[in-house]
């Protein structure tokens, strides 16, 4: 069973090469999710089985993220004691024989290996005493699961930085880049001046999409702005002048738009930057307002000289085009090491040896 959280769709795209990886091992499958993560997951794979599971239903009436996690955190606690009790049915009715949870603590069960998945395995808070009370809560959490897998490389190499380093229990391991982004094709015309990546709750990504139009339109260069819904029909694109938006593409399709573009803008999440550290390209960062871990990657790799990256209050297209063409050239091809592309593998071969 692959269960991925319902937070935008990052969790469920980050699994797909998990599970390409699983099937190539000869594995039956079970899908777990709900809302936009499981219609993506279901239109990737369907010819595998999949069941909805209860929905965080997370929000952002308020700027501030961890007051909006506090105001939601007894909703939180009682949806992950519902997707607990589901999990048990589901192992019983389908035979599960393992789980690997992508951030949904609920997934977990005392008969069989689970594995849970994340990048954050220090939580991004600043204040010293949530930020103490929350990983000692996590950890806690984290104790329930056989391992934890880290979707990044060692230090020094690590993508999402303090974030991921270091390790906070002893059964955790970095297991690389979570990508199914094809290598660059150099080949490829670049015929898109910028394309823009959608994703994350709402309201928030249908403030940024709005945001984006108004700046481009009227512009003497060709955009195409992605808005992360799959809900909508993939082919069903409106074009207004030289802004063309797309409310869905399928990963095969996204990638090949991806090569054809020149500069790449969305969000900080750290799904995006696992493709963009893949895809070579040039990159602008707008965290979504009060995400501190989007604050700090965006931030993070701003300093590396990877990408431009700015706040939403202060984006302004045309400037982010010129810094990103100056001054930044994405993640350069060696940065990372040359074994680390086994570092999945070996984790999927030992939990397979367990169940």
């Amino acid at each position: 069973m692959v269960a991925a959280l319902n937070w935008g769709l990052g969790h469920a795209v980050r699994c797909i090469p998990l599970i390409r990886k699983l099937q190539a091992a000869d594995c039956r499958i079970l899908l777990a999710s709900d809302g936009i993560a499981l219609q993506l997951l279901r239109r990737t794979f369907p010819e595998l089985l999949s069941v909805s599971l209860p929905s965080y239903q997370i929000r952002y009436p308020y700027s501030n993220m961890y007051f909006n996690m506090v105001l939601q955190g007894p909703k939180i606690l009682q949806t992950a004691r519902a997707e607990y009790l589901i999990t048990q049915k589901l192992i019983k009715q389908y035979a599960v024989s393992g789980i690997i949870s992508d951030a949904r603590f609920g997934c977990f069960s005392g008969h069989v290996p689970a594995i849970f998945i994340t990048h954050q395995a220090n939580l991004p808070i600043p204040d010293p005493f949530f930020y103490q009370l929350a990983n000692f809560a996590q950890r806690r959490l984290l104790h329930q699961f056989s391992a934890l897998w880290i979707p990044d490389y060692p230090p020094p190499f690590n993508l999402a930085g303090k974030l991921s380093s270091p390790p906070p229990i002893p059964e955790s391991k970095y297991i690389g880049i979570l990508s199914d982004m094809p290598s660059p094709n150099t080949g490829q015309k670049a015929d898109i001046d910028l394309l823009a990546i959608l994703s994350g709750p709402e309201p928030a990504r249908q403030k940024f999409q709005d945001l984006i139009i108004s700046q481009a339109s009227g512009w003497d260069k060709k955009v195409v702005l992605v808005s992360g819904q799959p809900g909508y029909a993939p082919k069903k694109s409106l074009t207004s002048g030289n802004v063309e938006t797309i409310p869905f593409l399928d990963r095969q399709t996204l990638h090949q738009y991806i090569g054809r573009s020149k500069i790449l803008l969305s969000r900080s999440g750290y799904t995006t930057l696992m493709d963009l550290a893949l895809s070579r390209k040039k990159a602008i960062l707008v965290p979504t307002p009060g995400q501190s871990e989007q604050i700090y990657l965006a931030e993070l790799h701003r300093e590396r000289g990877h990408f431009f990256a700015t706040a939403q209050q202060k984006f302004i297209l045309s400037e982010a085009m010129n810094q990103t063409k100056q001054y930044y050239s994405g993640i350069p091809a060696n940065y990372y090491p040359a074994d680390g592309e086994n570092l999945l593998s070996q984790a999927i071969e030992t939990f397979l040896s367990q169940i």
